[in-house]
């Protein structure tokens, strides 16, 4: 049952509609989706290495607005995205999904530029770029799982 709901929602997902953009108008749009993000490797600065955490599905959704110049766009971005873990690994060995309730969020905002290929009311292509900024929060409360180590004080000369 959970796979066919996953695949419902992966399906929906795919059939989302991007900002439609047509030479000298403007345009805003707004899709949402799965994602599934890659292992995160954890290091900490006193001990080095210190685990991974592997990650269930998570979500992303963005709005977007900009214009159309004809064969170049200008876009503002903004989006939002998060998952929960799915377990993980220490030092001290592997720990399951309900052992530690880890999450992370982020937030981000981009300008894009773009040159469009193709006309409006066709099949249509574009290469782009862009800047932005993006705050990522993980949270991780203290469990038994996770171990934490005393970092010795150092002082200056």
């Amino acid at each position: 049952m959970k796979s066919r709901i996953l695949i419902g929602l992966a399906a929906t997902s795919m059939l989302s509609t991007a900002a439609q953009a047509r030479e000298g108008s403007f345009y805003i749009g707004a899709d949402g989706g799965l994602m599934q993000p890659e292992t995160s490797d954890v290091d900490l600065d006193s001990v080095g290495p210190a685990g991974e955490i592997e990650w269930g599905i998570g979500y992303d959704f963005d709005v977007d607005a900009g214009y159309d110049f004809g064969a170049f766009r200008l876009e503002t971005e903004a989006a939002y995205k998060g998952a929960n873990d799915d377990g993980g690994t220490t030092r001290n060995g592997e720990f399951e999904d309900d052992e530690a309730s880890i999450d992370f969020t982020t937030l981000s905002f981009m300008v894009n530029g773009m040159v469009d290929f193709g006309r409006d009311e066709g099949l249509q292509g574009f290469l782009g770029g862009g800047a932005g900024v993006a705050r990522t929060k993980c949270i991780c409360p203290a469990t038994r799982s996770i171990s934490r180590t005393p970092t010795p004080a150092s002082h200056g000369s």
